[in-house]
């Protein structure tokens, strides 16, 4: 009866081929999770450090106060308010959350500031009823109650000269 010799793995031909050229499983599963690794590195890093964004907090008043509640209650008073509506992520709320950190101040005496995040799911009613529908958006509500919708970035030189219509609207109705 003839013996059969058994083959080791060094004499397959096709064991031979295919492992020249294919790396091994332990090789391609490090380089998966090194890979995996960066990716949640890099957007850990991203969501620690978000752009920078100015707090409108210190112009607000009332801290605790939702913006809806705040905004019904200026406009109660008759007090000249501009809102604005935003996300702290679009690069062009950004620019103009700085815009009105940096004029603002100017008018703090004479107006009211609303300051309203479009994804704080408190402020949803306040959207519907102020109909927004593209950020940033600022509402300039004169004593009356009346506003004036502007849409996008304004530049300095021009929020300045609309908050300044709207504080001498204010001084003249008194």
């Amino acid at each position: 009866m003839p013996h059969a010799i058994p083959r080791t793995h060094a004499q397959h031909p096709r064991s031979q081929h295919s492992q020249s050229h294919r790396p091994p499983r332990t090789l391609m599963l490090v380089g998966i999770v090194l890979l995996i690794g960066v990716v949640l590195m890099i957007k850990h890093q991203v969501q620690s450090n978000p752009p920078p964004v100015t707090d409108l907090a210190r112009f607000t008043g009332e801290q605790h106060e939702l913006p809806e509640t705040r905004l019904n209650r200026l406009l109660d008073e008759g007090r000249p308010t501009l809102a604005f509506f935003h996300s702290n992520s679009c690069v062009q709320c950004v620019e103009m959350t700085q815009t009105i950190a940096q004029v603002f101040p100017e008018f703090a005496t004479t107006l009211s500031l609303v300051d309203v995040d479009v994804y704080d799911q408190r402020n949803a009613s306040l959207l519907q009823k102020a109909r927004i529908q593209m950020i940033p958006t600022v509402i300039f509500f004169d004593h009356t109650g009346a506003g004036r919708v502007a849409v996008g970035s304004i530049p300095a030189d021009q929020l300045r000269a609309d908050l300044q219509e709207l504080a001498e609207g204010a001084a003249n109705a008194y």
